[in-house]
């Protein structure tokens, strides 16, 4: 990675690191960076940005379009591949069940379907993911 791609990532993670806060303020627990920029293998151009937010308690359907609000404002910043992330909160971290249940979750191959109907997509974004495990 350049030295200018690395100074955009760590720009887009700063900026992302505060909105987050903003948003989920008490009720965040941590923001936790996992896949390629975990693994020290992250390119610009072939990479998104994962992450998972863990939180205290299940967010408000207000909360997570103020999330996917700030990712789609964050967008110009990120890399050709986006961010991708998801919710999850700190019991279901503690007391771990295979697949791990997710009460919300973003990435850019979900970008059109929010943008066409963001109330569908908010109500319907959560489930399980056998990966979360792993992160």
């Amino acid at each position: 990675m350049s030295h200018d791609e690395q100074q955009n990532l760590s720009c887009l993670l700063d900026k992302l690191s505060c909105a987050i806060q903003g948003i989920l303020a008490g009720n965040l627990v941590g923001i936790y960076l996992h896949g390629s920029i975990a693994q020290k293998a992250f390119r610009w151009n072939v990479s998104d940005v994962d992450f998972l937010l863990v939180v205290q308690s299940k967010p408000s359907d207000d909360i997570k379009r103020q999330l996917l609000d700030t990712t789609l404002n964050l967008s110009e910043f990120a890399p050709p591949k986006g961010l991708e992330w998801s919710v999850v909160t700190l019991a279901d971290c503690l007391h771990v069940v295979h697949p791990v249940p997710f009460c919300f979750h973003y990435s850019n191959a979900h970008r059109q379907r929010y943008l066409t109907s963001p109330e569908e997509y908010i109500q319907n974004m959560k489930g399980c993911d056998a990966d979360l495990a792993a992160y």
